[in-house]
């Protein structure tokens, strides 16, 4: 969540209590006595450029470059991508700054 750039104490605590929550959540799922945790996908990357529909990446300055580097990769390989990126956040920017995120989420979806 902090990414390489900063502690998680310099994230605002609101938004690690809920990721906490979700993370729990999501591992509570996965039971001892479930039949199968894993399921099998196959390499998405042949599919997209097949992708017929606009794309936005918005991604946090401070993220991983690896994160940030999957997400240009992405949208430049579908016909229609762009991406777009919020300073001082990391890999939930809608969660650090959700006012920004979805000012930039609407005028993307007000151009389509």
């Amino acid at each position: 969540m902090a990414g390489p750039h900063r502690t998680p104490a310099e994230v605002d605590p609101s938004v690690l209590r809920r990721l906490r929550a979700l993370t729990a959540h999501t591992i509570s799922k996965h039971t001892p006595g479930e039949k199968d945790w894993y399921v099998p996908l196959g390499d998405p990357w042949p599919r997209v450029p097949r992708l017929d529909v606009p794309v936005l990446a918005i991604h946090g300055a401070v993220d991983w470059p690896d994160s940030i580097a999957m997400a240009d990769r992405f949208v430049d390989t579908v016909p229609n991508g762009r991406a777009t990126t919020i300073e001082g956040v990391g890999h939930y920017p809608n969660m650090e700054k959700p006012e920004e995120f979805n000012t930039i989420l609407g005028q993307f979806l007000s151009s389509l």
